[in-house]
């Protein structure tokens, strides 16, 4: 399914695979849900390899391929309030935190606000991303990007 996505351009999905072993450890993606001229971030990570900035780093890669490869408006991170690690990763890439939806998710713990972090292209020359050099390959190691 994610491949059929990707190759109809309705989603972007990443697997993150760690280098020795060449698990999967977490995905990353771009999803056209918030609307023409944005794309919304979506990530996860095993837990055993959380902290190590693999995240911060898959994103500020894709913050570079929504705004410079899609020429994108803006991008988006939605979390929950109480995922205090994923809310650092817009935080650490100059994201703004622009709206705080209340008790949007519902979770083993209890509800939950929902977060809205954006980052728009007017405001990317200030944020850490643009620097960054992006490799990205497909299922059969041809290079994408």
């Amino acid at each position: 399914q994610w491949i059929t996505n990707f190759e109809s351009s309705k989603e972007f999905v990443f697997g993150i695979f760690e280098r020795e072993s060449g698990a999967l450890i977490g995905s990353t993606g771009l999803h056209k849900r918030i609307g023409e001229h944005g794309l919304e971030i979506g990530y996860w990570m095993d837990a055993a390899h959380c902290g190590k900035g693999l995240i911060t780093e898959s994103t500020s890669a894709l913050v570079k391929v929504a705004l410079d490869h899609y020429e994108m408006d803006r991008v988006e991170i939605h979390c929950s309030s109480a995922n205090l690690a994923s809310a650092r990763i817009p935080q650490k890439l100059g994201f703004e935190l622009e709206a705080t939806l209340k008790r949007r998710h519902f979770e083993e713990y209890g509800i939950a606000d929902s977060l809205i972090w954006t980052l728009f292209k007017s405001n990317y020359p200030n944020a850490l991303t643009p620097q960054i050099e992006i490799r990205a390959y497909d299922d059969e190691s041809r290079q994408y990007l």
